[in-house]
């Protein structure tokens, strides 16, 4: 099968590649050309360089022609800030955009898109009383996202998307966003104060089982998941068993922030008490970094003041059991998978042992 990956030197786009690869499929990715890829990134994967946003359709269709599947493994996610106001960021490189990507897969005659989402579209749906896509520019424009790219599903064109939790692991030369949009804030206290929440968390390797799963349906589901089906995870489950025009909850295991802030500082060697404090106390810390983002023209993803009440302190738990059984993708090691990430994040505390 002839597989293209845009955004192939991200994390998640690397891990589908290493994996089809090893599976024996022929791999071409997208990717941005200021990154560094020697010594990482496989030289047998051919890589066209620039971004897929500047890029016309008419030469996005070209591109594409030739291959069987799209993995669409780019786009902002919730903690970018950028210049307000967000709504406008968002809809644009995650609709617009995406859809433009997707109709020139459909000209260029690929039989399946994977579109990479995130679970907030799941919890907006079943629980409309927390109001997720109005408060927050990020989500809302991910269920816009959803709705209009499974629109361009045909039992010719096949859509499916996949919503993902928490995802943690880490790739060579890159440190992982966490560092910035999480950890710095986490350890900068002492003690550490936090609401009661937690979410559903997955490792890296999981999603992009999940992912692998979801490309085969189409063609080889019936074959592949006779011989591979105990086998590979959510990415692989997607390719091979995921049916078109659906979205899949990937996830894995719940988990309170207070259970993963403590391996956070279990893998620093740091002891510092941490404290559950209620929603509305944090809110207030929440105001104060919404509004220096506003004075200097920025907004973020997820709404500063509501973010706590909304998100933090809710626990966006789940049971991953139905995709599982579907797309056939694996479960386990997210201790670990947090820990490589901290050490990802905090490289010069650990390459020096």
């Amino acid at each position: 099968m002839r597989i293209i990956v845009i955004g192939a030197t991200g994390l998640l786009g690397y891990y589908t590649c290493l994996l089809a690869l090893k599976k024996g499929h022929i791999i071409k990715g997208f990717a941005l050309p200021e990154v560094n890829l020697e010594k990482w990134f496989p030289s047998t994967i051919p890589l066209t360089f620039g971004s897929i946003f500047t890029m016309s359709k008419k030469k996005l269709v070209k591109q594409l022609q030739g291959a069987d599947v799209l993995v669409y493994a780019v786009g902002p996610d919730d903690r970018t800030v950028p210049k307000a106001p967000a709504e406008e960021f968002f809809h644009k490189y995650l609709v617009d955009e995406c859809i433009k990507v997707v109709q020139a897969a459909h000209e260029a005659k690929l039989s399946r898109v994977v579109i990479l989402s995130s679970y907030f579209t799941y919890f907006d749906n079943i629980h409309p009383e927390y109001h997720l896509a109005e408060h927050h520019p990020y989500i809302k424009a991910r269920v816009q996202q959803a709705k209009q790219v499974l629109a361009e599903n045909t039992p010719e064109f096949q859509i499916i998307v996949l919503q993902l939790p928490y995802i943690f692991g880490s790739i060579p030369t890159r440190i992982p966003l966490y560092r910035d949009s999480l950890f710095k804030f986490i350890l900068n206290m002492n003690p550490i104060f936090f609401p009661k929440g937690g979410s559903n968390m997955i490792s890296v390797k999981h999603v992009t089982e999940a992912i692998y799963g979801a490309i085969y349906g189409a063609i080889y589901g019936a074959i592949y998941g006779a011989i591979y089906g105990a086998i590979y995870g959510a990415i692989y489950g997607a390719i091979l068993y995921g049916k078109g025009g659906q979205t899949y909850l990937i996830g894995d295991e719940n988990h309170s922030w207070k259970t993963m802030i403590k391996i956070v500082l279990e893998t620093l060697n740091m002891k510092k008490k941490i404290i559950s404090i209620p929603w509305y106390l944090a809110a207030l810390k929440g105001r104060q970094i919404q509004k220096e983002y506003l004075l200097a023209g920025k907004e973020p993803g997820l709404n500063n003041i509501h973010i706590f009440r909304d998100i933090e302190a809710r626990h966006f738990y789940f049971d991953p059991t139905p995709s599982r059984n579907i797309l056939r993708y694996g479960s386990g090691g997210i201790q670990e998978a947090i820990q490589e990430t901290v050490k990802a994040c905090y490289p010069e505390r650990f390459n020096a042992s």
